[in-house]
């Protein structure tokens, strides 16, 4: 009973201590384990010796000079002795020393390359030896006879240049080289001229003509638009007051309508065309001619006038409504407020503007201009053929001054 209560006892200390496994107790008894020991001095912590602490020696700085002076003296040659391993160090090197040594690598740069040679593809048995040169004698020139060396100095002998008759020079004015051909009884050649016959100038002509009437023919046709649209309400308050078949457009309203917008785009047209000339050939702007008649608001007129009647005789049918006769009047309004009108008033304000350049130049001592194309010209255009024609004239026969048509792009220059 004793030893059991020792026991108990005995095992709460050492649950109390960390110990939970207790098997052997004769161990118990005679040999406490090393946790039981610190149980029983009563600590939790051990205290580990540790080794005793060394001075570093100290460094005087005279010696230290004097041992470097020292080496300096030795020399480069003298190497101090190596100071022997320690014994730490002894079993790596003699691990080292044991090692077997690596074979010799041979050293590539003392060695000569082998000579490669090529595979023979013929046996060199049967390879034949080349044959010797045998140097011929050199043959003396035969002399030679005097007829052959007469033939010789004739040929060296360089001939004269035969005179060739000059050219004939043309004359500068090519009216009165026609005036003349007619006179002589010859027949007359019509003078044709490229485009690459336009004289210097000093500014593209297309753009300068651009530049100048864009503005002009953009205010006009505002306007024009304006007019069109209200001759289109009276047109078509007409037309129900009327009755369908009994419609007739009046000429005189519709000029009347357009009369001063289109002759003012002539008018300034025209003096645009001076001051382009001016610019074209670097002078001074001359002064402007007197405003000629146009008939550019006959034919704008005429040409309206032409597209309602055709389109009132198609829809005017017999059983034909009022509402179906409107609609074809409206749609040609549309057109010409949409497309057409554009194009005749810059086709107008073009035909103006190259009266002006023509009459410009004049005045700047100019004969003769041509007609330079852009594009692809009509066949009534001059610049066609690059057609040219003296200031005071009209155009070559079978043309017409540039535009020919409203779709024509072409302008005059002056002509070299």
């Amino acid at each position: 009973i004793h030893k059991e209560i020792y026991i108990k006892d005995r095992r709460e200390t050492l649950q109390y201590a960390g110990v939970h496994d207790l098997t052997d107790i004769s161990r118990t008894e005679s040999e406490p384990t090393e946790t039981e020991q610190w149980g029983e001095e009563g600590g939790a912590v051990r205290i580990v010796t540790t080794t005793a602490f060394t001075e570093p020696q100290l460094v005087d700085a005279d010696e230290l000079a004097d041992e470097v002076r020292r080496l300096r003296d030795e020399g480069p040659g003298e190497a101090p002795a190596a100071p022997e391993p320690a014994a730490a160090e002894s079993d790596t090197v003699e691990a080292e020393l044991e090692k077997p040594e690596p074979a010799p690598v041979a050293d590539v740069a003392d060695d000569e390359p082998a000579e490669v040679r090529p595979a023979e593809t013929e046996d060199p048995e049967e390879t034949a030896d080349p044959e010797p040169e045998v140097s011929l004698p050199e043959s003396e020139p035969e002399p030679e006879s005097p007829e052959l060396q007469a033939l010789f100095a004739s040929l060296r002998e360089a001939p004269e240049p035969e005179p060739q008759p000059k050219p004939a020079e043309k004359s500068a004015d090519p009216v009165a080289e026609a005036e003349a051909a007619e006179a002589a009884g010859s027949p007359v050649a019509v003078a044709v001229a490229s485009p690459g016959t336009a004289a210097h100038l000093e500014a593209d002509p297309f753009d300068v003509r651009d530049r100048l009437l864009l503005p002009i023919e953009n205010r006009t046709l505002r306007s024009v638009k304006r007019q069109l649209l209200d001759l289109q309400n009276r047109v078509l308050e007409d037309l129900r007051i009327a009755g369908v078949g009994d419609w007739n457009p009046e000429p005189a309203m519709f000029t009347a309508a357009f009369s001063d917008d289109i002759a003012g785009l002539v008018r300034e047209a025209v003096v645009a065309g001076v001051t382009g000339a001016a610019e074209i050939t670097g002078t001074m702007t001359p002064q402007p001619p007197a405003p000629a008649t146009s008939d550019a608001v006959s034919d704008f007129v005429d040409g309206l006038l032409r597209g309602l009647r055709n389109a009132h005789g198609d829809a005017a049918t017999p059983g034909a409504g009022a509402r179906k006769v409107s609609s074809a009047v409206s749609k040609v309004f549309r057109a010409w407020r949409t497309d057409e009108a554009e194009r005749r008033l810059r086709a107008a304000a073009r035909g103006a503007y190259h009266r002006g350049v023509v009459a410009g130049l004049g005045s700047l001592g100019v004969s003769m201009v041509v007609a330079v194309e852009s594009g692809t010209p009509c066949d009534e255009c001059p610049a066609r053929d690059g057609l040219a024609w003296a200031v005071g004239d009209a155009p070559p026969p079978g043309t017409v001054m540039p535009p020919a048509l409203a779709s024509c792009a072409c302008t005059v220059v002056p002509a070299s």
